[in-house]
């Protein structure tokens, strides 16, 4: 059997940092996907930026590029965009599953990790809870309860492929293992 192909999603709640130190801890995943703001933010190496808010993606970017971090990485976007200028986009992917709602950028980016072959998933700074609020504007995230019921709806589709750092998300899907990284 061969090993799985893993991957790190870095979502916008403060404890990001703290997540992705224990998780980069316990793995080296083949691909690190930034969410919205960490496309810009995150100082190390980023295989794939994600957003569901595209009228900021060309920014952070731009951003990204500004302060030097690596540029040799895949967009995606659930539509191209129309534009002078218009952000990179290499991959445009349904940003749901069928019949199910919006469960954030968060849940977007691993979609779109499933949809581009990845098998084991974690997720660090995505508790979808209201907690200590964003890593950037330190203010609860009080949205949070809107987007649940499409997490809980898309069970069926990552139970078993995706665990949690922190948080409701750690409490719905479970928290990574090595063991579980590997089989």
């Amino acid at each position: 059997m061969s090993k799985p192909k893993t991957a790190l999603v870095l979502g916008g709640a403060e404890c990001v940092w703290q997540d992705a130190e224990r998780a980069l801890a316990m793995f080296t995943p083949d691909g690190v996907i930034a969410v919205n703001d960490m496309i810009a933010a995150w100082p190390n190496k980023i295989t794939h930026a994600c957003t569901l808010h595209g009228e900021k993606l060309l920014q952070w970017q731009q951003a990204r590029k500004a302060a030097k971090f690596n540029a040799d990485y895949q967009t995606i976007y659930f539509e191209r965009m129309k534009g002078k200028p218009a952000p990179k986009i290499d991959h445009v992917i349904e940003y749901r599953w069928p019949h199910l709602d919006s469960g954030s950028s968060g849940l977007y980016a691993v979609k779109a990790l499933l949809d581009l072959g990845f098998d084991r998933i974690v997720l660090a700074g995505v508790p979808m809870t209201q907690g200590g609020g964003h890593f950037l504007r330190q203010e609860p995230w009080d949205a949070h309860n809107r987007f649940r019921g499409a997490w809980v709806g898309a069970i069926p589709h990552i139970a078993g492929k995706v665990k949690s750092m922190s948080g409701w998300t750690q409490e719905i899907l479970g928290s990574p293992s090595p063991e579980w990284l590997t089989q």
